[in-house]
């Protein structure tokens, strides 16, 4: 199954030589990470979580703003002891993630880099991503059970039941 996200690709593959599948997440053509069941959680946790703290963050940034109007200025502070009490960025494998909010609409977003490719998503796509790791992750055990199944049960050879997983794979995200 293949996802992408603002460039970055969520996709179940083959790896080795009948060693069945694996959910990889491509960063860039040089950067990836492949991701067991259990690291997938992790890793689509700890996305969610910098989604969550930034817009946590913003939501108290407009609060601040509004409610008590307060300039922006001077909700520095109440930003600034917040994120004191939280780490300044989350990492996943090669991932780095650093919560923030925009000066200019005041929502939030997150900064992220992976080795020398760096990028920025904003709250609902980062959400997004976390929800295709775990949809991948959910399938990669259904591709490689279906590929097996069509070599043993119907002689297909690997390369086109590899491909055919592929499709199915691709039916899935759609």
């Amino acid at each position: 199954m293949t996802a992408q996200q603002d460039a970055i690709w969520v996709v179940s593959e083959r790896v080795g030589d009948g060693q069945g599948y694996a959910l990889t997440v491509h960063y860039s053509d040089d950067v990836s990470q492949s991701l067991e069941a259990s690291e997938a959680v992790t890793y689509a946790a700890t996305v969610t979580r910098a989604a969550v703290v930034a817009d946590s963050e913003a939501a108290v940034y407009q609060q601040l703003t509004t409610a008590l109007d307060l300039a922006p200025q001077e909700t520095a502070p109440v930003i600034t002891a917040l994120r004191e009490q939280r780490p300044e960025s989350y990492t996943a494998g090669p991932l780095t993630i650093t919560p923030g909010i925009s000066a200019f609409t005041g929502r939030g977003f997150l900064r992220c880099a992976a080795r020398d490719r760096s990028w920025q998503w904003d709250i609902d796509g980062a959400r997004q991503h976390a929800r295709q790791v775990l949809d991948v992750a959910s399938g990669v055990e259904f591709d490689r059970a279906y590929e097996e199944t069509l070599v043993s049960l119907l002689g297909v050879d690997v390369s086109t039941a590899s491909a055919v997983v592929y499709d199915v794979a691709a039916y899935r995200e759609t």
